[in-house]
């Protein structure tokens, strides 16, 4: 079966139609796509650790603020919007990547 399927391949892309131009250009615009979806998780990483960081560093603060409970309340909200909006952002890098790769 293997060599039925190689046969129907080899049948539909004939290696001689291509010259050695066509076939390095290939090449690099795979390459070129492999390293642009790197990039892309890699920035995907960095919001996550960035929405981290600030979760690490606010919510002890509006904890420890002396100030009503609707303030502290109104600090969690907003600390959710941009959770929210990190979220959507890397949601996009992952349908981004999806599509692309």
């Amino acid at each position: 079966m293997f060599f039925q399927n190689n046969k129907k391949i080899n049948e539909k892309i004939r290696m001689e139609q291509f010259s050695k131009e066509d076939f390095m250009s290939l090449e690099i615009s795979y390459e070129k796509t492999v390293e642009e979806l790197g990039l892309q998780q890699t920035k995907r990483d960095q919001i996550i650790a960035l929405y981290l960081s600030i979760l690490g560093f606010v919510i002890p603060s509006i904890i420890n603020l002396n100030v009503p409970r609707i303030a502290k309340g109104l600090g969690f909200f907003v600390i959710y919007l941009i959770g929210i909006l990190f979220c959507r952002i890397v949601i996009r890098y992952r349908i981004y990547k999806e599509v692309y790769g």
